[in-house]
């Protein structure tokens, strides 16, 4: 949503996605796009789901800050690994953009999140909590016009 809030440089994104029990289980499409043999796909795997929420808010006209939060549940892309068993993931993040010219801008960005298997089948039988730290340096470049 641009401009929310009545503020045109700032702008919401809010994105959903959720996938079948039979998403990487059935054997009707074997040979699409994979690497190393696991299929290439939206990181949720089966029976999974994801919320995402962006905030961005440009500073300046070259500087722009961003804030997100997501909350997932990832099942298995292995179907010998298939069962109860999800990861539930927790997190949010920060990153900065500066743009150094009309085809050209660095970001630096962070993002924590808090990871932990569970049984779809039993809410009790958790595993330990883990976490995972991402830092972020980028450097884009546009060709063309």
């Amino acid at each position: 949503m641009a401009g929310i809030f009545g503020d045109p440089k700032l702008d919401l994104r809010i994105e959903y996605a959720k996938t079948s029990d039979i998403q990487f289980t059935h054997s009707r499409y074997t040979s699409g796009f994979t690497y190393r043999g696991l299929p290439l796909s939206h990181f949720i795997g089966t029976k999974g789901d994801d919320l995402y929420d962006r905030l961005t808010r440009w500073i300046s006209p070259d500087l722009l800050l961003g804030l997100q939060v997501s909350r997932s549940h990832i099942g298995t892309t292995v179907p010998a690994h298939l069962g109860p068993r999800l990861t539930q993931s927790q997190s949010f993040g920060w990153d900065l953009s500066y743009r150094l010219s009309q085809n050209s801008s660095i970001s630096l960005g962070y993002e924590f999140s808090l990871l932990r298997s569970e049984n779809r089948n039993n809410t009790s039988d958790k595993g330990p909590t883990k976490d995972n730290n991402l830092f972020r340096f980028e450097f884009s470049r546009s060709f063309g016009q």
